[in-house]
């Protein structure tokens, strides 16, 4: 009788242990309603990236929208990180293509002092993916041409930092990424240029371009509106 009463209460332990971690492990949320800004259409921007081997070593830069409405933690994040200069010298660290289909993952990494090595720049948070399989249905954007979308972080569902711009169709990530803007204008440089620069592996990297891409710049029109209110309520 004592064997028994041990081993049921070794496995009502094991039990709740396990449930402790999974209910830890998925702490992060969504935005509520009421948590929610008044934001009055898409948010505009301009991101500016260098390489010698991209656009003959001069800057190059491409005018986004940022779309709130589908997904305002991800919009709010990465608002707020670039006003604080987060992205400031993280490299674009991966081009994997296809023939004319790919994605250009950048914002989450610096290179080592020797460039011999990726860095994983620190963030204070991540939060859950505005994606439809993530549980959020209000993201409808297909990842089509020069769409912006987060990355997760590590593994899972979580996300937060490192994003990534969509060359052609990527149909498959509809609903199971974050999409969360686009590129506007001439989107040729991504495909003409970004997409067919070379790449090898890096330590335990792959597809990491072989002369170094950065971001110069992440500039954003916030219309006045403070978006690290978000960040900083969130984390409470």
């Amino acid at each position: 009788m004592k064997k028994t009463f041990k081993i049921i209460s070794l496995t009502l332990l094991s039990v709740f242990i396990f449930l402790f971690f999974i209910g830890c492990g998925n702490s992060e949320k969504f935005l509520s309603d009421d948590q929610m800004l008044n934001v009055d259409g898409n948010i505009k921007g301009i991101l500016t990236i260098q390489g010698e081997n991209v656009n003959g070593g001069q800057p190059l830069t491409f005018d986004f929208e940022l779309y709130y409405d589908k997904a305002p933690m991800a919009v709010s994040s990465f608002i707020s990180l670039a006003e604080e200069g987060y992205y400031n010298g993280t490299v674009i660290h991966r081009i994997k293509h296809s023939g004319k289909t790919g994605m250009i993952e950048l914002g989450g990494y610096e290179l080592s002092e020797n460039k011999d090595n990726l860095i994983r720049k620190s963030l204070s948070y991540t939060f859950a993916g505005e994606f439809k399989e993530n549980g959020w249905n209000k993201n409808d954007i297909k990842h089509e041409q020069g769409v912006l979308t987060m990355l997760p972080y590590y593994e899972g569902n979580n996300v937060g930092g490192i994003f990534g711009i969509t060359v052609g169709k990527n149909q498959v990530l509809d609903g199971k990424q974050a999409a969360f803007g686009r590129i506007t204008g001439n989107t040729s440089k991504l495909d003409g240029e970004l997409l067919n620069v070379e790449t090898g592996n890096l330590n335990n990297f792959t597809f990491v371009p072989v002369k170094e891409i950065k971001i110069i710049s992440v500039e954003v029109e916030t219309k006045g509106i403070d978006f690290n209110t978000i960040i900083k309520n969130y984390n409470k």
